[in-house]
């Protein structure tokens, strides 16, 4: 008892601020997913059944669960009540900057047997106060903390700090997660979790809630997989015949028990959240374990970090606040905008045509026919129980009045519209009138985001709540409805802080999901007043609408499984349409278009613009949980909110206004970067035209030489084999990890043959330059390539691998003959540059003009990525990838190092598919490996910082579609500048994409940085920090 006597007295001396006391336990119960016993979104039960229905084989909807539940004192024995809508959640922890909080925790979970902790995100503690167990070189009383045993208590110490409080620039509160960290993934799918906020001081009444709104409500959304929940055994019980689930193969049974949930509950189940009429109304919005999410609320519109949004997509360890004013009464459909999680139970003038996927038959962006591309085939191929390219889709098309009788030509500028509707567009004050005939043989209906409607004008089809009656405004065949949308500027408008007009979409939603699949969707444009208007005003210059051009791309992986005409595809372009397996995997997967506005292969044409024009790119994302998309743009760099970004990362419901001023002529590759959906004909080109117009030219300038080669190594992804959390090591395939890393008869082990960057100290390439103690870290990758802006970079590669190879790096200037990347465009990929033989040297010359460094609002130096691009797929597998730094001008010295900083460290974020590596077939087996710079489990060294010292993160990614990656810090806060500067303990990358972040270094000891996606965690991706104490 000593030590815990001389620890409060220590933190009693150096506190200062409220003590906010919580009482916290761990308990268990029967929860019920749905309460209401049935699905209250639709009148379709055939998937909702499956989860909800108790049967011989089935629990249904009632699982014993662990949760956090708040208690009055330290006796545990008066719990305090938390509203219905909490549902499974712990209760909501505050406090203000300044303050302490003292969570009292005791675990009440007798029959589990399993020790629990309380961790929280956010909030500054010590070693001994972290509640999550990993090897952080602590022992004793530093390691109690880790797990609290049934029965047992323990009291955690926790503060708000200035520097991990808001910024000035955040809210007032801004919320964060606390979950146990004993076993994260399987605590979680228990239940154990909550959301705290912390708060500038003076932001909480005395009674603990905020002064600046009266309604605030926390949506948590996830996927709780009870077949990994601590319970299950317990849960497995309460089948009808129990026998038949405790031996049960049947991967249904398994997927009957993953519940898709906000709340805890399911299909519309959740007790309502009750908001008024233009009434200020905070929302938390959270994920923690799995899963992509998109948050969608019918009918209003949301401001988030400053911005007017219609949808949120976030990831898991992702925590949110956004602010909404309802526009109007009525029951309306809070849900998540992927497909499979509103199916799943997250959700509390029509024209039938011939679509081509592909209608030159061509691949338009490698060459060749599409039939003869092994990868392309498969979805282009007709045969006995194949479809091919071509489909029966209903389309959105626009006509000239009412009459219906004349169709509205898309003129050249809106050729790249392909597959969707008519843009609508519209400005604040504007009212918005949609007549809709419906031409096709079903019902459908025109469903806007970003405007305001009456519940009599929502073409959404679902239950209302109090009278259980289906509502939304729907067109039968043959029909026409009238649909009224307003934009009032309090509800809809752009903020202050958006660009002149922002970015929305339109869509069926008779039936949300297969609508969409079915082709039904647009995009939607609001504009500030007055940009719609079409003249000169005072001093002779355009509105900003009008001074660009306008681009909307929709990436999708359209799902013609889920159309509503797969059966009449089947008949009419099915050899053999008897002999079809709809639930034969290939046969799902050939039906799988991973497109760009409805087309592959860079069959996507019209996007052509001319050199130094003014664009603006309408990005949205549609889909389910494949439809994670980092959209990669070659030959220029875009601007979003004052940062200047090479990539965008994308999730389903989500759309985005970038802009950009093409810079260098030629055609241009414009792709998505997640690796299946790149390999399967999400690809396009664009095409920069000279129109009698000079390309700036750069005058002298410093030139930044680096010698880099490509040279085979043998690869050790886990040279220490042993367990980051209890650091036993690791010698069985059945352990933890054991599968990445354990070498056997029918396993390779960690070593793999790899090819690498490496740094010479000449063109001679035999002396490879050593690594300092600063770039240790760096690891597999490549040596930073580092420039400020106004400034030239040279490379002179040389390939000394196995295979053809370049080095292509994203967001520099570079002209066609120093692009570094295969594709086919104008000039027939002829290039040297795109591919440099065994044996043969380039000199690869680039720019850094203003849109290649930091915009506006980024910090000092942004970083970026190079890598091969011969088979960028292929070539990235077999590590050839390395960090690009660009910077202001004044922030490097003559080596390359930043004045401005005191450490920097980068970060590849990457499930490495060995099956892919060019190595593959010495390698042997397929293994992923879930690594950071190329190792597992810890074993990534070098990431070591002293005390109060200023850092930088660039923090990448790249991969494939499960390459999601929210990146969490314990210890420590993160500082990122998008608009403006946000705190937050959590960065997400996509594939190809980028984000630097700062932080202080203010809290002394050995730390985890991983992946918070659970599987990625488990796996292995990993990595440990040091801070060392001042003296």
């Amino acid at each position: 008892m000593m030590y815990v006597i001389l620890l409060v007295l220590y933190y009693l001396t150096v506190c200062s601020g409220k003590i906010r006391h919580y009482y916290l336990a761990a308990v268990e119960l029967e929860w019920d997913y749905a309460p209401l016993g049935s699905n209250m979104v639709t009148n379709d039960t055939t998937i909702s059944n499956n989860f909800i229905k108790n049967s011989n084989n089935r629990i249904g909807s009632i699982y014993r669960k662990i949760v956090f539940r708040q208690f009055t004192d330290n006796l545990f024995n008066t719990q305090i009540s938390t509203p219905e809508w909490m549902g499974i959640l712990g209760p909501l922890i505050r406090a203000e900057v300044g303050d302490e909080m003292n969570v009292h925790f005791k675990n009440l979970a007798y029959s589990s047997g399993r020790p629990f902790s309380v961790h929280p995100h956010g909030v500054l503690y010590s070693k001994d106060n972290e509640g999550a167990i990993y090897l952080d070189n602590t022992s004793g009383a530093d390691k109690i903390d880790d797990g609290i045993m049934p029965g047992q208590n323990y009291t955690y110490i926790w503060k708000v700090t200035p520097e991990f409080g808001p910024t000035p620039a955040d809210p007032s509160c801004i919320p964060w997660g606390y979950h146990s960290h004993v076993n994260s993934d399987k605590d979680i799918d228990t239940g154990l979790m909550g959301m705290l906020l912390t708060c500038k001081a003076g932001a909480l009444n005395v009674d603990g809630t905020r002064k600046d709104y009266s309604k605030e409500y926390i949506v948590y959304m996830d996927i709780a997989d009870e077949n990994n929940a601590w319970m299950i055994q317990s849960n497995l019980m309460k089948c009808g015949d129990p026998a038949q689930c405790l031996q049960s193969p049947d991967m249904g049974f398994r997927q009957s028990n993953v519940m898709w949930h906000i709340n805890g509950y399911v299909y519309g189940n959740l007790p309502g959240f009750e908001v008024n009429v233009d009434e200020k109304t905070m929302w938390y919005i959270m994920s923690l374990n799995t899963g992509i999410h998109s948050i969608s609320f019918s009918g209003n519109t949301l401001i988030h970090r400053n911005h007017r949004v219609d949808t949120i997509p976030f990831l898991p360890s992702t925590f949110l606040s956004a602010e909404m004013i309802p526009a109007n009464e009525g029951n309306w459909l809070l849900y998540s905008r992927v497909s499979e999680n509103f199916q799943g139970g997250m959700a509390a003038f029509y024209k039938k045509d011939i679509w081509n996927y592909a209608p030159s038959g061509q691949d338009k962006f490698n060459g060749g026919r599409l039939l003869d591309n092994p990868k392309s085939k498969p979805f282009f191929e007709k045969g006995p129980t194949r479809i091919g390219g071509a489909y029966i889709k209903a389309r959105y098309v626009e006509y000239t009045d009412g009459t219906f009788t004349k169709r509205v030509e898309r003129s050249l500028e809106e050729e790249h519209l392909g597959l969707l509707g008519p843009p609508i567009v519209a400005e604040v004050g504007d009212d918005l009138v949609v007549v809709l005939r419906n031409n096709a043989d079903r019902p459908f209906s025109f469903l806007p985001h970003g405007v305001v409607y009456q519940k009599s004008d929502e073409g959404f089809n679902y239950k209302d709540i109090e009278s259980g009656k289906l509502t939304g405004k729907i067109v039968n065949p043959g029909g026409t409805e009238t649909y009224t949308f307003s934009v009032p500027n309090m509800n809809a408008g752009p903020t202050v802080n958006d660009s002149p007009c922002i970015t929305h979409t339109y869509q069926s939603a008779v039936n949300l999901v297969r609508d969409l699949n079915t082709g039904l969707f647009g995009p939607v444009v609001i504009c500030k007043r007055g940009q719609l208007k079409n003249s000169f005003n005072q001093v002779n210059t355009r509105s900003w609408f009008f001074n660009h051009k306008h681009i909307y791309l929709a990436l999708f992986t359209i799902d013609e499984n889920l159309s509503w005409y797969i059966d009449e595809n089947i008949r009419a372009s099915a050899w053999s349409p008897q002999l079809v397996d709809k639930q034969d995997p290939m046969f799902q997967e050939s039906n799988a278009m991973h497109s760009i506005n409805g087309l592959l292969y860079g069959n996507l044409e019209g996007i052509d613009m001319c050199l130094n024009e003014n664009i603006v790119w309408h990005l949205m994302d549609f889909g389910g949980t494949t439809d994670m998309h980092g959209l990669y743009i070659h030959g220029q760099t875009w601007v979003e909110f004052g940062n200047n970004i090479d990539s965008k990362g994308l999730l389903p419901g989500y759309s985005s206004t970038m802009w950009s001023k093409p810079d260098t002529v030629g055609t241009w590759a414009l792709e998505c970067r997640t690796n299946s959906h790149f390999e399967t004909g999400m690809v396009t080109k664009y095409t920069v035209n000279q129109c009698n117009r000079r390309e700036a030219v750069m005058g002298n300038t410093k030139i930044r030489r680096y010698h880099i080669g490509a040279v085979e190594v043998e690869w050790d992804y886990a040279p220490f084999k042993r367990s980051v959390t209890n650091g036993q090591p690791i010698d069985d395939t059945n352990q933890k990890g054991g599968v990445f890393v354990v070498d056997t008869d029918v396993l390779i082990g960690s070593i793999y043959k790899k090819a690498v960057y490496r740094l010479f100290s000449d063109a001679s390439f035999k002396e490879e330059v050593p690594r300092t103690a600063a770039e240790d870290h760096l690891e597999i990758m490549g040596p930073y390539i580092k420039a400020e802006v106004g400034e030239r970079i040279e490379v002179v590669f040389k390939n000394m691998a196995g295979k053809p190879l370049s080095i292509h790096p994203q967001g520099l200037q570079y002209s066609k003959s120093m692009e570094g990347a295969n594709y086919f465009d104008d000039n027939g990929n002829v290039e040297p540059a795109n591919s440099v033989d065994p044996g043969q040297t380039f000199t690869y010359k680039w720019t850094v003009p203003i849109r290649s460094g930091p915009g506006v609002n980024d910090p000092n130096c942004i970083g970026r990525m190079y890598y091969s691009s011969v088979d960028s797929v292929v070539d990235t597998y077999t590590g050839l990838f390395g960090p690009l730094v660009l910077c202001r001008s004044g922030i490097l010295n003559e080596n390359g190092q930043r004045t401005d900083v005191d450490k920097e460290f980068a970060v590849m974020f990457m499930v490495i598919d060995e099956n892919k590596s060019f190595y593959f077939k010495e390698n042997i087996q397929n293994n992923h490996m879930n690594a950071i710079n190329g190792r597992l489990m810890g074993n990534l060294n070098g990431i070591v910082m002293d005390q109060n010292d200023k850092v930088v993160w660039y923090i990448m990614g790249l991969g494939s579609a499960e390459d999601y990656h929210p990146v969490h810090i314990h210890g420590q806060v993160f500082t990122r500048r998008s608009d403006r500067a946000h705190r937050s303990d959590v960065i997400e990358v996509f594939p190809s994409t980028s984000d630097t972040v700062e932080m202080l270094a203010v809290n002394p000891g050995q730390w985890i940085l991983h992946c918070h996606f659970s599987k990625h965690n488990k796996n292995g991706m990993q990595l440990i920090y040091t801070v060392n104490p001042k003296p």
